[in-house]
């Protein structure tokens, strides 16, 4: 991922907002990328018998082409692969690390909240879907759901996402 660089507060909250607006993608990434994982180390471990290249007689050039034999190409394809699994690997556990902290977020709320939080951007339910359910006003969901993501931005990205008004000063 690129490093962004969080200023002031509301980043936090408003990027730990789009992280739940876009769980159930990574979650969908994240399968994705393990059955790619699996399907190109298959084709890898099957591929693994390269044999050397017949000799050619005749009219053909000697030397000075770049072209590549069929052994040295075959390894490359190899080397290519193991890059290309070795970048998904990366990618799987960098998004992994993303969704278990996501995961370890929501229990900082209690349950009504954490259901508000899931129902409002992980599933897409209005305000009002969400206040007929719980048996609240809208307006009161809002509070609940906004003080439940500034918590869970704290678990995400740790102190430096905490309110400056609230941040503690240990005095020796």
């Amino acid at each position: 991922m690129m490093a962004l660089e969080l200023r002031s507060y509301n980043d936090y909250a408003d990027l730990t907002k789009k992280y739940l607006r876009n769980y159930h993608t990574f979650k969908l990434t994240e399968k994705m990328l393990e059955e790619d994982i699996r399907s190109k180390e298959q084709i890898l471990s099957a591929s693994l018998d390269v044999g050397a290249a017949v000799a050619r007689y005749g009219d053909a050039p000697a030397g000075g082409h770049t072209e590549l034999n069929g052994i040295e190409a075959a390894c490359e394809r190899h080397l290519q692969m193991r890059q290309d699994i070795q970048n998904m690997k990366s990618d799987l556990s960098e998004l992994r690390r993303l969704t278990d902290k996501i995961d370890i977020a929501f229990n900082v709320a209690d349950d009504i909240a954490r259901s508000m939080v899931r129902e409002y951007y992980v599933d897409g339910y209005s305000w009002e879907q969400i206040s007929m359910k719980h048996h609240y006003s809208a307006r009161w969901c809002r509070e609940k759901v906004k003080k439940a993501v500034e918590d869970m931005s704290m678990v995400i990205f740790g102190m430096k996402a905490k309110p400056l008004q609230l941040s503690f000063v240990f005095v020796q």
